[in-house]
């Protein structure tokens, strides 16, 4: 597959790289993009330096140690006893003291960042820190639906997808929750594509298998395709066009959700942005990835499935941390 999808990546005009935004970049970049090999252009941004500090720019990945915001404001960052958990937000305690590992929130320094350190994506694209993007990714532990409000303008309509994470209860004290940033996303014309979600038992008994209360996951957006359409009928230049095309397409490739990719292809086939050969060749690619509905049959495949399912059940290792549990798959992958 990853030789497929780097003959598609080939498409791209090298002017117009695949661009990645990824905001919250503790532990580095995602495997998952190496797929697109030399395609693809990563900037990255973590607020916490101890953070910044273990990452390491190279040619295709920048990393930047400023706060990414809704707007241009001093802003005060809580850092937290363990890496991953700094938030703008204070900790919610009370809320978090009914569960293993409340400690890791606890606040132990609070670092400031003036208005001059702090930047919205709009004010990245105004002064030329960003020219493109095609993915966004945030965990920023609360601030995400101010991060992408502070997008809308310049940023958002550049992008196809988009993974971040959501809150279900409040981790944070007045973060958004998830019901906020669906509704957002959804008024800038994306679609739910999948959630990731994570669960938590809490202290007082969770030596059982199973899981607990869901509160927080990754979700994934795509564009939708009306909306996909409309944008890129606003652009002048074909080659650029061309380029965000195929660059969606891999979007789609990447998560494995291969009847999107589709869709986009035979609706930019159906605008003339692509020619028949183009489409064929995509949607070719696409055939030669993907595993085909009851491509392996032999009778009792049924029962064998059962019985392989029930035994996954009976087999099922203890929580995470004792205490967490989770969905693997986000798409059709498993993001690592």
């Amino acid at each position: 597959m990853k030789d497929i999808i780097c003959k598609l990546a080939d498409k791209i005009d090298a002017r117009y790289p695949f661009t990645l935004v990824d905001v919250g970049a503790m532990g580095g970049i995602a495997r998952k993009w190496d797929v697109l090999g030399k395609a693809v252009k990563v900037v990255a941004f973590e607020a916490d330096e101890r953070e910044c500090s273990k990452l390491v720019s190279s040619g295709r990945i920048q990393y930047l140690n400023f706060l990414v915001h809704g707007k241009k404001e001093d802003v005060n960052f809580h850092i937290s006893r363990a890496s991953g958990k700094s938030s703008i937000f204070p900790p919610n305690i009370p809320f978090l003291s009914q569960f293993p590992g409340v400690e890791r929130f606890e606040v132990v320094n609070q670092m400031h960042f003036s208005k001059e350190k702090v930047r919205s994506f709009d004010d990245l694209f105004l002064e030329g820190f960003l020219k493109d993007l095609d993915f966004l990714k945030l965990d920023t532990e609360g601030s995400e639906l101010s991060i992408l409000q502070g997008g809308r303008s310049k940023m958002l309509p550049q992008v196809f997808g988009v993974q971040l994470e959501v809150e279900f209860i409040e981790k944070c004290q007045g973060q958004p929750l998830f019901r906020h940033v669906d509704e957002f996303m959804a008024a800038q014309g994306f679609v739910l594509m999948d959630l990731r979600r994570q669960f938590w038992k809490r202290k007082k008994f969770l030596d059982y298998v199973g899981k607990g209360q869901m509160v927080f996951g990754d979700v994934l957006y795509f564009r939708s395709i009306e909306s996909l359409k409309d944008n890129l009928a606003m652009l002048k230049d074909v080659d650029f066009r061309k380029s965000k095309i195929y660059k969606s397409v891999l979007v789609c490739m990447v998560y494995k959700i291969f009847d999107y990719a589709v869709d986009v292809a035979q609706m930019a086939f159906e605008r003339q942005w692509l020619s028949k050969e183009e489409l064929d060749h995509i949607v070719q690619s696409i055939k030669s990835c993907v595993r085909l509905n009851d491509g392996i049959y032999f009778p009792g495949r049924q029962l064998a499935y059962k019985v392989a399912w029930r035994l996954a059940e009976m087999l099922q290792p203890k929580s995470f941390l004792g205490f967490a549990d989770g969905d693997r798959h986000i798409g059709n992958i498993r993001d690592i």
